[in-house]
């Protein structure tokens, strides 16, 4: 049997695990920094959330709300409702029947829909964090 000849060997040591108490920190996920990216695509345009009971409407802009940020959105009926920042939504090019009145409504009367998007925040105690998505004095051509 030949005799094995080593060119360079290493030291193998444990690594030194610290002693005490440590705590792994979470990474903090910055809502608001998530919300206002996709704001600045489709704020201001209808879109649409399948998995909330398939909430669709115009996309209003970015609420906190007891600790927690939302998306603000106004339905059909008018009413603003909040989506957690985590739900999917796309943009729809084509506008369903559906919100053809909130459509007539905010071409005509977008200073309208304005001042009731933020009484809606006032009246629930959101503040917003964002731009309002609303265009306001936009005539109907």
């Amino acid at each position: 049997m030949e005799e094995v000849k080593f060119n360079n060997s290493y030291e193998i040591k444990k690594p030194v695990r610290p002693t005490g108490n440590f705590k792994k920190k979470k990474p903090e996920y910055d809502f608001k920094a998530n919300i206002n990216n996709a704001l600045e695509r489709a704020g201001g345009k209808y879109v649409k959330f399948d998995d909330v009971d398939h909430t669709e409407g115009l996309l209003v802009g970015g609420v906190k709300k007891d600790g927690k940020h939302y998306f603000a959105v106004m339905n059909r009926d008018k009413v603003i409702k909040y989506v957690l920042p985590n739900e999917h939504f796309s943009i729809l090019k084509n506008i369903p029947s559906s919100l053809y009145i909130l459509d007539y409504v905010y071409k005509r009367e977008g200073d309208y829909l304005y001042d009731l998007a933020l009484s809606y925040f006032e009246q629930d105690k959101a503040t917003i964090f964002s731009n309002c998505y609303i265009k306001r004095n936009k005539k109907y051509k």
